[in-house]
């Protein structure tokens, strides 16, 4: 899977409007997959142990019970590009 920051890279030969369309498509496919979770008509329940960061932070929010170990650290990073 292509990081999110090389998709917007400026020293792309793309022009801007081509690779936000990119972005878009990329932002959706994950949205797609948490309200997928949402979604679901049985519970979902998330576990996290360690580090959840972003996207795992997501998720774990659109599950119906959460279980975090006490080892959890949740954190959610500004992206500067």
């Amino acid at each position: 899977m292509t990081e999110a920051r090389d998709m917007i890279s400026t020293n792309d030969k793309q022009d801007a409007s081509r690779r936000a369309i990119v972005l878009r498509d990329h932002i959706l496919e994950f949205q797609n997959a948490i309200s997928t979770i949402e979604k679901c008509p049985q519970p979902v329940i998330g576990a996290a142990h360690g580090v959840s960061i972003g996207l795992a932070v997501d998720i774990l929010c659109a599950c119906d019970i959460r279980y975090a170990a006490s080892d959890a650290r949740f954190s959610i990073k500004v992206v500067v590009l």
